[in-house]
């Protein structure tokens, strides 16, 4: 059932019920003897509609378990609300809307916990998660934005400043990318995603030595990155390492990239 088949049943109980609660006042107040029958029906009815609310209403509630999102999103929360368990929970049902598609409403949440912060772990996990849900929407400004909200009270948010580089990256400002991605190897060395944009960012501006390098270290972190693999292909084949470039353009595959497409950009670089 969606949204708007749901109102209408809503409204339609609503009615039945406002009509049952009338009868069932008469026969309390003004009737000179109360009919049992009337009372319970309306009784009956009032249960009744209380569970179907209930049941219908739920499936459009994000399943929120606390202690999974917790664990899950541990680096991004980091200590935020510690000390404030009404506020957390809050978080963490933005958390639940963020994760069931429902960026907007995420998004009305966490505006509302801005006012709540209080330490660097606060305002970053509710800009992280804000940026997050601008992005699903495709609103770059406004990610950004919260990025850079971030930035200013945790400057050393490696994931924020990753992020980040991507966006000025997706905009044109390849300058604004190159500074974010360095800041944000250095805040985190183990940052895969870091050293896999900035493999990228060398890749095209001409650097295969230095995208390799960053390619092998993305990789050596997280072997899962797609990103990491074919950039470390395409700078293998500009360097003429034919053989590593088909090697990586294997692994590419194992992970479920498109082989083919890969294939025909290496075969522009090749080392006749």
């Amino acid at each position: 059932m969606d949204r708007k088949t749901q109102k209408i049943y809503t409204v339609i109980g609503l009615i039945i019920l406002a009509v049952s609660a009338v009868s069932a006042a008469y026969q309390l107040f003004i009737a000179p003897e109360p009919d049992q029958r009337t009372l319970k029906r309306t009784l009956t009815t009032f249960i009744v509609f209380i569970i179907f609310e209930f049941r219908v209403n739920r499936r459009h509630i994000p399943a929120l378990n606390r202690r999974l999102y917790k664990k899950s999103y541990a680096a991004h929360l980091g200590s935020a609300f510690e000390n404030d368990k009404k506020s957390l929970n809050a978080l963490l049902y933005a958390v639940g809307l963020f994760n069931s598609d429902k960026c907007k409403k995420a998004i009305g949440y966490l505006y509302q916990l801005e006012a709540k912060c209080k330490t660097p772990d606060d305002y970053a996990a509710v800009y992280f998660f804000t940026a997050l849900c601008f992005e699903e929407l495709e609103m770059s400004v406004n990610a950004m934005e919260s990025y850079e909200n971030l930035l200013s009270h945790k400057p050393d948010h490696s994931i924020a400043l990753s992020n980040l580089g991507l966006l000025y990256q997706y905009q044109g400002n390849s300058e604004k990318a190159f500074v974010c991605y360095l800041k944000a190897v250095k805040a985190d060395p183990s940052n895969a995603f870091a050293h896999s944009n900035l493999a990228n960012h060398y890749l095209r501006e001409g650097n295969p030595e230095a995208a390799l390098k960053s390619a092998k270290e993305a990789m050596r972190l997280d072997l899962s990155i797609k990103a990491a693999i074919s950039a470390a292909a395409v700078a293998s084949a500009q360097l003429g390492l034919n053989n590593e470039a088909m090697e990586y353009c294997r692994l590419y595959g194992k992970h479920g990239g498109n082989t083919s497409e890969l294939e025909e950009i290496l075969e522009g670089h090749f080392v006749k």
